[in-house]
């Protein structure tokens, strides 16, 4: 069976939802409470229901090596209405992102655990 991890997911609709309504300048516990009421079971926060929600839209846009639109996730809260526009189009671009196949000219520190890299570095085994 080969070493390759699962696909990660997007955020389903309601968390997308939330976090549009978030980087508009909603408050967490609006936002959370009014698309994603379900999220705040079991004592959960609301801030930290948007925090996962940006976390797991950055693994995402690494995953499909596109750093730039991580990067808009990763913004201060106090700042994220700076970020707003960038980051709907973003919302509206990630899902559609294929995952990236290795190519034969990239770098192996791309598709290999650093580990991994650093020993075929060694042995001179990669450029």
């Amino acid at each position: 069976m080969p070493n390759i991890d699962p696909p990660l997911s997007f955020p389903d609709t309601p968390s997308v939802s939330m976090l549009r309504a978030w980087y508009a300048g909603m408050g967490s516990r609006e936002a959370v409470e009014r698309y994603h009421p379900d999220a705040l079971r079991d004592g959960k926060s609301a801030r930290g229901v948007i925090g996962r929600v940006r976390r797991q839209i950055v693994e995402f846009a690494l995953n499909r090596h596109r750093e730039d639109l991580a990067r808009l996730f990763q913004c201060p809260a106090n700042e994220r209405e700076y970020y707003r526009k960038a980051a709907t189009l973003a919302l509206d671009m990630l899902p559609s992102l294929q995952a990236p196949q290795p190519q034969v000219t990239d770098p192996v520190d791309i598709w290999l655990p650093v580990r991994v890299a650093a020993v075929l570095h060694q042995h001179g085994s990669v450029r």
